[in-house]
């Protein structure tokens, strides 16, 4: 999980500098270009199963299709507002993703992760203040 906060939270600011200068449009061609590069590679030095299913492959495309837009969306955002603010803001999704996952999938919601929510809630309303 700490790659991933480091991964994303450096290349934000990546995406915040190419967004200065390309179209939003662009730099998803760009990083979804990018993903394709590097999945060969993940493919060819790490042994996982790597079997399929139609439900897993319906599955990935749309969730795949919804992180896409997300994207996009994200891309627009950072065209128009300041890095920090904006990656943070849209870095809410997880709340999203408890809430719905606790209703459709089952998952329990306890008393830690309510406080989270809303201190993640917090966040967006201080962020979001002018």
């Amino acid at each position: 999980m700490i790659i991933s906060i480091i991964g994303w939270g450096i290349g934000s600011i990546f995406y915040k500098v190419a967004n200065n200068t390309i179209h939003p449009v662009m730099v998803s061609a760009v990083t979804t270009a990018t993903y394709l590069t590097i999945t060969p590679i993940v493919f060819w030095f790490f042994n996982f199963d790597k079997t399929v299913s139609v439900g897993g492959v319906l599955s990935i495309a749309f969730g795949a299709l919804l992180m896409g837009t997300g994207s996009l969306a994200y891309y627009f955002a950072l065209s128009k507002g300041n890095a920090g603010e904006v990656t943070t803001i849209t870095a809410l999704y997880p709340v999203l993703t408890l809430m719905i996952s606790c209703i459709f999938l089952g998952e329990e919601m306890s008393t830690r992760k309510a406080i989270g929510i809303a201190l993640a809630c917090a966040s967006f309303y201080f962020l979001s203040w002018k």
